[in-house]
């Protein structure tokens, strides 16, 4: 895992959820672009700049090989990326889809809702927080 996915996935399970909703909700979307930006690293990609915007929705745009800009192409995601972004929903049209990303696209809009559950699958999956996965110890009398 690269470093950037890492410390997205640290800063997240270290948020203060104590902080009022303006500084909580700035700091959220700080690890959410970290997160989208780490995860694209992972599988050889980058992506354009992105944010939260109006609709509640961040850019998750690959940036082909001309560089970003408008008019430009995206370039893929590529087999594992979109297999990870199949797991929520997302929009390239007017409603978002739960069908399956196909390799060969490269933009999307997800919901920073969405982004958030993406990261906590990803997170499971390949950073599992200590003591995850491991058997509980019983409780009671030990025969």
């Amino acid at each position: 895992m690269n470093d950037r996915l890492r410390d997205a996935i640290d800063a997240y399970r270290n948020l203060d959820r104590s902080l009022k909703p303006y500084p909580l909700g700035q700091a959220r979307e700080a690890v959410l672009i970290d997160f989208l930006h780490g995860l694209a690293a992972e599988y050889g990609r980058e992506i354009d700049a992105t944010r939260i915007n109006g609709n509640g929705e961040m850019a998750f745009n690959v940036i082909g090989r001309h560089g970003p800009g408008p008019g430009r192409p995206c370039g893929p995601y590529g087999e594992e990326l979109a297999a990870w972004l199949s797991t929520v929903p997302r929009r390239t049209g007017v409603s978002p889809t739960t069908a399956p990303v196909l390799p060969e696209n490269g933009w999307c809009w997800i919901n920073h809702f969405h982004v958030e559950r993406l990261l906590v699958d990803v997170a499971a999956k390949l950073a599992p927080e200590a003591g995850e996965g491991e058997e509980p110890e019983a409780s009671g009398p030990r025969m």
